[in-house]
């Protein structure tokens, strides 16, 4: 008799995207705070040869980039979000399902107090799927196959139902260490998902917000391409050719926050990334901080704490400790 393969269970509580990101072992991520304050949040998940189940929360606005895994069927459903949420420029909210085939780009911005259920499906046993249903069929042929939102109708039900098999997940022992009831878990909340496709309706595609989110991403690449060289707004309008009230518009739009801002939380994100990974004592705060464009100690020191709710002195304290224990 084959020995069953016990499920293999996470569970991360968040409080820092680049400590988060870390802990998403190969995973392919990249996730950026958008706005002030202290992050907060959950990412449980239970994973079995089957497939997988995912419930990650957070109470601030977060930029997430990277590909989803290349062996399976990502299958998610926006269970409550405030403010705006989106998925390669189509706009999300409660109730909204989303499917990337295997390996597609992940390109979100997702909103506050935001809650999502992801179902990783193997890809033959997504097709089997298909088969139980089958007025769904893929559409369009892109990385990204289809967003659309729950009918009014079920769309509470449907909300109700994959809250409370998380909650399942997140909090019932004897649940988790059963692969015939994960599997069991996967195979109905799969169902459930097609079904609630089958009578959505599709997600409107909003040229602003396309064109938008292209701008963004546009900006993204270039600031990225440039490494630790600091861009000011004029250099990032040339390196992009897009003008500067075209990308004011686009960003606040897509981000809720101007050009200026944006820089100035990315630079402050990657110095959170500088001061986290440099932990054997040989850069400072004082270096870090003029790395990335803040002449000013004293103004870095209380936009960072305002960002991130803790001075750059703890996080390189923190960082150091981490180093000397490993």
């Amino acid at each position: 008799m084959p020995r069953t393969i016990p499920p293999e269970f996470f569970d991360y509580r968040i409080t820092d995207v680049e400590r988060y990101a870390s802990a998403l072992s190969g995973a392919r991520v990249e996730i950026s705070q958008l706005l002030p304050g202290r992050l907060r949040g959950r990412h449980t998940r239970i994973r079995v040869p089957a497939g997988e189940i995912s419930w990650i929360e957070t109470n601030l606005p977060l930029r997430g980039r990277g590909q989803f895994p290349a062996d399976a069927w990502t299958l998610s459903l926006v269970t409550s979000a405030a403010g705006r949420s989106l998925q390669r420029g189509t706009e999300v909210r409660a109730g909204s399902l989303f499917v990337h085939e295997p390996g597609a780009i992940q390109d979100g911005i997702y909103g506050r107090n935001f809650s999502i259920v992801c179902i990783g499906v193997p890809s033959r046993r997504f097709e089997r799927c298909l088969d139980r249903v089958p007025s769904v069929r893929p559409g369009h042929g892109g990385r990204i196959w289809c967003i659309a939102r729950a009918s009014p109708i079920g769309r509470a039900n449907l909300i109700e139902h994959f809250s409370r098999a998380a909650r399942t997940l997140r909090h019932d022992v004897a649940f988790r260490v059963s692969s015939p009831a994960v599997e069991s878990m996967i195979d109905d909340l799969t169902s459930g998902f097609m079904i609630a496709l089958r009578d959505a309706d599709p997600s409107a595609e909003q040229p602003a917000l396309l064109e938008g989110a292209a701008i963004v991403r546009r900006a993204e690449v270039v600031l990225m391409s440039e490494g630790e060289h600091v861009l000011r707004l004029d250099e990032l309008s040339r390196a992009t050719g897009v003008a500067k009230r075209s990308m004011s518009r686009a960003f606040r739009l897509i981000l809720g926050i101007g050009p200026a801002t944006y820089l100035r939380h990315y630079r402050l994100n990657e110095a959170r990334r500088a001061l986290l990974q440099n932990g054997d004592g040989g850069t400072t705060v004082t270096q870090v901080a003029r790395r990335f464009g803040f002449r000013h100690l004293g103004r870095f020191s209380e936009q960072y704490k305002a960002m991130f709710g803790e001075a750059p002195s703890v996080t390189r304290g923190a960082s150091m400790r981490a180093g000397h224990a490993s």
